[in-house]
């Protein structure tokens, strides 16, 4: 079991210190409580609870949004909604999606910025197999079509490569959620993966792929094709062992 215990001695960037600052001038009482967390996928982001009691919600969020830095992943929110954080979303890569380990980086790898700490009343996914479900389909249903054939058509084989390397770590991570996964970067994922399940072969072939794909100069194109069909190894082990 993996340790649950608050993350501590977080360092908080400055420009999110005075953002935050911001915005506790700019929403005044209607602001409960900021967290500040470490996200896997995304580094980074903001969790901005707003008082129950606040009206007028939208031209709050228009405030929260402009107090705070561009390209930060932010999330508002009342504090009676604060089981949204567990809710499993639609997931369909390549695009970002923090909400499976978002959870668990709002309660346990966050700094509190200001406020009340709201952290104990976050809770976990209570079925995390639901998220790695989500992302397997979007993998099969837009993956396939929009990256895997989109770069075959437009021979990019080495961007190829490159995405079913990046989209396999994001798997990996997300099958990992009941052993700690929100706790890793995503470099470390595979060697967890391969301790929990025992499943390395196929992801080992894919990185030598990979690193052969950065220094090759010829046609990669059998070496992409034989990286599509490890991808798909990879998404039939975790449809076998990780449990949905």
């Amino acid at each position: 079991m993996p340790d649950l215990s608050i993350e501590s001695e977080i360092a908080i960037p400055a420009p999110v210190a005075r953002g935050a600052a911001d915005l506790v001038r700019e929403a005044g009482s209607d602001l409960e409580s900021v967290l500040y967390y470490l996200h896997p996928f995304s580094v980074c982001g903001l969790v901005v609870v707003v008082s129950d009691r606040a009206t007028c919600f939208p031209g709050l969020l228009a405030r929260i949004h402009r107090s705070l830095p561009p390209r930060l992943s932010l999330h508002s929110l009342r504090r009676r909604e604060l089981f949204h954080l567990a809710l499993p979303g639609v997931s369909s890569p390549p695009h970002l999606d923090e909400q499976p380990h978002l959870a668990h980086c709002a309660k346990l790898r966050s700094a509190l910025l200001h406020g009340c700490d709201c952290r104990p009343e976050i809770p976990l996914p209570s079925r995390p197999g639901l998220f790695l479900r989500s992302r397997l389909r979007g993998c099969r249903n837009h993956f396939r079509t929009h990256v895997i054939l989109g770069l075959l058509w437009k021979r990019d084989y080495r961007r190829l490569i490159q995405a079913l390397l990046d989209e396999g770590r994001h798997l990996l991570s997300v099958a990992l959620m009941g052993a700690g996964g929100w706790r890793l970067d995503l470099a470390e994922a595979p060697a967890r993966f391969a301790e929990v399940y025992g499943e390395e072969e196929a992801w080992r072939r894919l990185e030598d792929l990979a690193v052969r794909s950065r220094s090759a100069a010829a046609d990669l194109r059998t070496e992409a094709l034989d990286a599509c069909w490890l991808f798909e190894q990879l998404l039939r082990s975790l449809e076998e062992r990780c449990p949905l």
